[in-house]
Protein backbone atom coordinates (compact mmCIF):
# COMPACT_ATOMS: atom_id res chain seq x y z
CA UNK A 1 0.00 0.00 0.00
CA UNK A 2 1.31 3.39 -1.03
CA UNK A 3 0.42 5.83 1.47
CA UNK A 4 1.37 9.03 0.86
CA UNK A 5 -0.92 11.46 2.57
CA UNK A 6 -0.34 11.93 6.41
CA UNK A 7 -4.08 11.93 7.79
CA UNK A 8 -4.80 8.91 5.53
CA UNK A 9 -1.59 7.10 6.97
CA UNK A 10 -2.87 7.02 10.62
CA UNK A 11 -6.40 5.69 9.80
CA UNK A 12 -5.24 3.25 7.24
CA UNK A 13 -2.69 2.05 9.99
CA UNK A 14 -5.54 1.53 12.90
CA UNK A 15 -9.16 1.12 11.37
CA UNK A 16 -8.22 -1.06 7.89
CA UNK A 17 -5.11 -2.92 8.81
CA UNK A 18 -5.94 -4.36 11.81
CA UNK A 19 -9.06 -6.10 10.34
CA UNK A 20 -7.29 -7.73 7.67
CA UNK A 21 -6.35 -11.00 6.92
CA UNK A 22 -3.00 -10.48 5.20
CA UNK A 23 -0.12 -8.69 6.72
CA UNK A 24 -0.02 -5.69 4.17
CA UNK A 25 3.49 -4.14 3.01
CA UNK A 26 3.16 -0.39 3.91
CA UNK A 27 5.27 1.87 1.92
CA UNK A 28 5.52 5.11 3.31
CA UNK A 29 7.56 8.93 3.05
CA UNK A 30 10.35 7.57 4.96
CA UNK A 31 11.28 4.39 2.45
CA UNK A 32 11.08 6.61 -1.15
CA UNK A 33 14.17 8.23 -1.93
CA UNK A 34 14.06 12.67 -2.83
CA UNK A 35 16.21 12.18 -5.96
CA UNK A 36 17.28 15.67 -7.05
CA UNK A 37 20.34 14.51 -9.10
CA UNK A 38 19.97 14.73 -13.15
CA UNK A 39 23.13 11.75 -13.21
CA UNK A 40 21.57 10.04 -10.38
CA UNK A 41 17.63 10.21 -12.30
CA UNK A 42 19.18 8.56 -15.15
CA UNK A 43 20.67 5.65 -13.83
CA UNK A 44 17.05 4.71 -11.53
CA UNK A 45 14.75 6.27 -13.25
CA UNK A 46 11.76 4.23 -12.16
CA UNK A 47 12.14 4.92 -8.43
CA UNK A 48 13.03 8.93 -9.44
CA UNK A 49 9.64 9.59 -10.86
CA UNK A 50 7.78 7.11 -7.88
CA UNK A 51 9.55 9.42 -5.67
CA UNK A 52 8.63 12.60 -7.08
CA UNK A 53 5.50 11.59 -7.42
CA UNK A 54 5.04 10.15 -3.88
CA UNK A 55 6.56 13.27 -2.37
CA UNK A 56 4.71 15.88 -4.53
CA UNK A 57 2.04 16.32 -1.24
CA UNK A 58 4.58 16.52 1.62
CA UNK A 59 6.31 19.49 2.83
CA UNK A 60 9.88 19.82 1.88
CA UNK A 61 11.56 18.54 5.18
CA UNK A 62 14.84 19.28 3.73
CA UNK A 63 14.94 15.25 1.88
CA UNK A 64 17.74 15.72 -1.02
CA UNK A 65 18.25 19.59 -0.51
CA UNK A 66 15.85 20.15 -3.75
CA UNK A 67 12.75 21.95 -4.03
CA UNK A 68 9.42 20.30 -5.27
CA UNK A 69 10.29 22.27 -8.99
CA UNK A 70 13.83 20.52 -9.10
CA UNK A 71 12.61 17.46 -8.21
CA UNK A 72 9.78 17.40 -10.77
CA UNK A 73 12.19 18.69 -13.67
CA UNK A 74 14.46 15.61 -12.78
CA UNK A 75 11.39 13.46 -12.84
CA UNK A 76 10.94 14.43 -16.53
CA UNK A 77 14.68 14.05 -17.24
CA UNK A 78 14.14 10.35 -16.16
CA UNK A 79 10.86 9.72 -18.54
CA UNK A 80 13.18 10.98 -21.54
CA UNK A 81 15.64 8.16 -20.11
CA UNK A 82 13.05 5.41 -20.34
CA UNK A 83 11.74 6.54 -23.95
CA UNK A 84 14.83 6.81 -25.69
Amino acid sequence: MLLPVPHIREGIRTKLIPRMRIDPILIEPDHIERISDYDDARARPELTILGCLFHCHCPDRGGAGADRGTRGRVAVAAVDTIQT
